[in-house]
């Protein structure tokens, strides 16, 4: 039997102002191209309802920016100053999805 993970995946897909900024940065670096980069997935605590995703995501999307922002520049003085929860949905896509399977026979750790 495949085990079903007690966790809500969160999908995340940049939107046109995240490539704006990674590509506002005047160095040697890769440019950052819409549509080449892969979504991330973010795995939060299970609720029981969610058809509301604003509420769902209220608690985890100041973690989830920070992390996209980070995974493009490492250091926060970096990062654009204005952080909301408009901006967030400005910046990202997201979709939430219920049922998370491990079919993995490795052990799950973290980091």
């Amino acid at each position: 039997m495949v085990p079903l993970v007690n966790r809500i995946a969160v999908i995340i897909r940049h939107k046109q102002p995240y490539a704006d900024w990674a590509n506002s940065f005047k160095d040697d670096g890769v440019p950052y191209v819409m549509g080449e980069q892969p979504p991330n997935c973010y795995l939060i605590d299970e609720m029981d309802d969610l058809s509301d995703p604003t509420r769902v995501l209220r608690k985890h999307w100041k973690n989830i920016f920070e992390a996209e922002l980070e995974a493009w520049m490492r250091f926060p003085e970096d990062w654009p100053a204005k952080r909301t929860y408009r901006e967030f949905k400005q910046w990202f896509e997201f979709e939430l999805i219920e049922m998370v399977w491990d079919i993995s026979s490795k052990e799950l750790f973290a980091e």
